[in-house]
């Protein structure tokens, strides 16, 4: 049966074009080379191409997998495992009661604009990196969760300081990467969200990437000059 799995994705691998953004900027996204990439490329493959390969590398594990999607959100299932599994769903509950009951209906309007944004540059992004558009329900649950943190918490700090707001806003996202990337693999098991598995400049548990620093910066000065007219509109739209 391995040897199989090895052969089909093997197959794949050498059919498959190299998707466009590693192709042309390669200094972005330093790959990982020979025993440790062939040890990394099944769970790039169980995430990106699970509809491509047939089986799963890890098929006698009890693991999370793709069970639908809501419009362009992948949903994924949360392994059952005895008592765990209320735990888990539980805290889950208590985050969404906590977020709805201490948050102002203006800021809660500006999370689900920014994860719903964000879940579209998201999918654009891996069409580019992994050459299918991926993006999930856990990862869309977790900026909404994080973002009075990501934006109006990081904003109380540095919005006076538009410099040091823009060059350390890839600290403020790796930080997001790291408590959501682990709270998702709390919840599923392993992250469902994205995989850094294959790149030699992972760093958090592998949760973060050193090259997505550009990408964070020009992120950065998106959120400095939108982000206030989003907190002025949605605290008109909403009264507050």
């Amino acid at each position: 049966m391995a040897i199989r799995e090895e052969a089909r994705m093997q197959s794949f691998k050498n059919k498959s074009p190299e998707p466009p953004l590693p192709r042309i900027l390669p200094t972005f996204f330093w790959k990982l080379r020979g025993a440790e990439l062939e040890a990394a490329l099944p769970y790039v493959y169980e995430l990106y191409r699970s509809k491509t390969l047939v089986g799963s590398a890890h098929a006698g594990q009890q693991r999370s997998r793709q069970i639908g999607s809501i419009l362009h959100l992948r949903v994924h299932s949360i392994p059952s495992r005895g008592c765990d599994f209320s735990i888990r769903f539980g805290a889950l509950l208590i985050a969404a009661m906590v977020w709805t009951t201490v948050f102002s209906r203006a800021l809660q309007l500006r999370c689900v604009v920014c994860a719903l944004l964000y879940s579209f540059s998201e999918s654009a992004f891996t069409l580019g990196e992994r050459g299918v558009a991926y993006t999930t329900l856990a990862h869309f649950v977790g900026v909404i969760l994080y973002t009075p943190i990501l934006l109006d918490g990081y904003a109380e700090l540095l919005s006076d300081h538009p410099v040091a707001y823009v060059a350390c806003f890839p600290l403020n996202v790796w930080l997001l990467e790291l408590l959501v990337g682990l709270g998702i693999v709390w919840m599923h098991g392993h992250n469902v969200a994205w995989c850094y598995a294959d790149y030699a400049d992972t760093f958090f548990f592998g949760q973060a990437r050193a090259g997505h620093a550009p990408a964070w910066l020009g992120l950065g000065c998106v959120c400095y000059w939108l982000y206030p007219w989003l907190q002025t509109t949605t605290a008109s739209l909403t009264g507050i």
